[in-house]
């Protein structure tokens, strides 16, 4: 309200963003594209480049959120023709990761990856450690889901290198865990063991309880593979002791593999 009364428009675009931002947080999606849409008419009539952008990716993950893929391209697309006219290499790189996230999510895996492969070209001429990570972690994952496992492991390992430069925690011990499950897939047990170590040391610096708990039930999986079950059971154990009530999925997940262990 005070936005509206003192005329600062620029900053009205901003506030009705971050408010339908709150409310797609909360899941109410319908209350937040009308905040999102209100805020790109006002960025409209006032010319600005940047909530116009901020308001059109809003309103594009919105609709991957409820799997309308086309309307949710075509916003992102809007904003990619926004920054190619601002000569902005790195909100590009931002757009094709958007895009590439949406068609992954869509089932356009080819498409994906080639957007993800052209977002990491243009960040690896920066500094931007962490999103030069992310793409690499996005790549491996298309080429996991693609059964292309070599090249998948290639690129997990490649954003692991940058994992070093950010305080994303949780992002390092997901590419680390990833990657022990390609491992773990192709049979090389002893990498396989030392990713998930490295997952579960991680976990223990950040006190993350669900991500020990993944770690303890991969390393468990391991022990299984290579015909070990009164290790696995440890582990699984551990895992069970680690997992915070709120993780009912995983914890279910647990009590199935400490069933087929007992078995074995």
């Amino acid at each position: 309200a005070i936005l509206r009364e003192t005329g600062n428009r620029k900053g009205l675009a901003w506030q009705l963003t971050n408010v339908g931002l709150n409310h797609r947080n909360m899941g109410n999606y319908g209350d937040a594209m009308e905040y999102f849409m209100e805020s790109l008419k006002v960025s409209r009539e006032i010319s600005d480049s940047l909530t116009i952008i901020e308001a059109l990716l809003a309103i594009g993950f919105t609709y991957s959120y409820v799997e309308k893929w086309n309307d949710a391209l075509n916003y992102q697309h809007q904003a990619l023709k926004i920054y190619t006219q601002m000569n902005d290499s790195l909100g590009i790189a931002r757009i094709y990761n958007d895009m590439g996230v949406t068609n992954m999510r869509a089932g356009n895996l080819g498409v994906a990856l080639k957007q993800h492969q052209a977002a990491l070209a243009i960040r690896l001429k920066s500094t931007e450690h962490y999103y030069t990570f992310a793409s690499y972690l996005y790549i491996g994952n298309i080429y996991e889901k693609l059964n292309r496992l070599p090249e998948a492991i290639a690129n997990y390992e490649a954003g692991l290198k940058y994992i070093k430069y950010s305080e994303f925690f949780v992002s390092g011990i997901d590419a680390q865990l990833n990657l022990g499950i390609v491992y773990l897939k192709t049979s090389e047990y002893e990498k396989a063991m030392d990713a998930f170590s490295s997952a579960l040391e991680l976990s223990l610096k950040i006190k993350d309880g669900t991500s020990e708990a993944q770690a303890s039930m991969y390393i468990a999986k391991v022990w299984l593979a290579k015909g070990e079950p009164r290790r696995a059971l440890s582990w699984l154990r551990k895992a069970e002791k680690a997992a915070p009530e709120s993780a009912i999925v995983f914890l279910g997940e647990t009590y199935q593999s400490i069933a087929e262990t007992y078995f074995k």
